[in-house]
C-alpha cells in the first residue's frame, strides 16, 4: 500500500444483495443488472496492538475515504443513553465508541448491545460469548448458507477496553467495522432511514 507500507491493501470485497434485489448497470444497456452480489468498498489489513501489546490482526477502511469526511458534515454526541437515537440517513459515516461496564465480572455478566441500521440492520456484541452477532445473518461458510453459527464473529476485548464501532451506510448497504477487526457487510431493503443504539449500554461518543 504507498499510502502505508506497513499495510496491504485489500481493493474490495462483495457482499449479497438483499433477497433478489437487482440493481440496473450505470451503461444503460437494455437488460444489464447486478444481481447476487455487490463490491464492498476497500480495507487495508494491518498489524494492530492491543491496549496490552498484544499484536492482533486488523482490517481498516481506505484512508482515501477521510476525504469524504472532509466534504461532509460532521456533528459529535456525547453521553448517549441506552437506546438512544442516532443521526439519520442513507448516506453516512458513524464512529461509535460505546461505555463499557465498570470491571471484568460486570463485562462478562452484560448482555449484548449494538446497533439497529436503517430498519433492521443488527450488529452487536455478545461480551459473556466475545462475539460479534450480525443480523440479518449472512453466512461466511463454504455454501454461504444462513447458519447463526456461520455468522457470529469472534471478537475478544481487554479489560477496560471500549468497543467501537465505525459504520458505513449506503443506500441499502452497511459495512461495518468492530474494533478494526471483524469486518461485516449487511444490507437491507428498508426504507427507514433511523438508527438507534441497542441493548443496555449506551455511547460515550457518536
Amino acid at each position: 500500500n504507498a499510502l502505508d507500507p506497513q499495510s496491504r491493501r485489500l481493493l474490495f470485497g462483495t457482499m449479497p444483495l438483499p433477497g433478489s434485489t437487482t440493481l440496473p448497470c450505470r451503461s444503460n444497456r437494455h437488460g444489464c443488472v447486478h444481481s447476487g452480489t455487490i463490491v464492498t468498498l476497500p480495507r487495508d489489513v494491518k498489524l494492530l496492538t492491543a491496549p496490552d501489546g498484544t499484536p492482533l490482526m486488523g482490517s481498516t477502511f481506505a484512508p482515501e475515504l477521510q476525504q469524504l469526511r472532509a466534504e461532509g458534515g460532521h456533528t459529535t454526541l456525547t453521553d448517549l443513553a441506552a437506546g438512544a437515537a442516532l443521526p439519520a440517513g442513507r448516506s453516512l459515516e458513524l464512529l461509535i465508541e460505546f461505555n463499557h461496564p465498570a470491571g471484568p465480572a460486570e463485562e462478562s455478566a452484560a448482555s449484548s448491545f449494538g446497533v439497529e441500521l436503517i430498519g433492521g440492520v443488527r450488529v452487536e456484541w455478545d461480551p459473556a460469548a466475545s462475539v460479534v452477532r450480525p443480523s440479518p445473518c449472512v453466512g461466511r461458510g463454504p455454501g454461504n448458507g444462513s447458519s447463526a453459527m456461520e455468522c457470529l464473529m469472534p471478537l475478544s476485548l481487554h479489560p477496560g477496553e471500549a468497543v467501537r464501532m465505525h459504520v458505513y451506510i449506503d443506500e441499502g448497504f452497511v459495512e461495518i467495522s468492530v474494533q478494526d477487526q471483524a469486518m461485516l457487510m449487511l444490507s437491507s431493503e428498508s426504507t427507514a432511514n433511523t438508527s438507534r443504539l441497542l441493548g443496555g449500554v449506551g455511547a460515550k461518543r457518536v
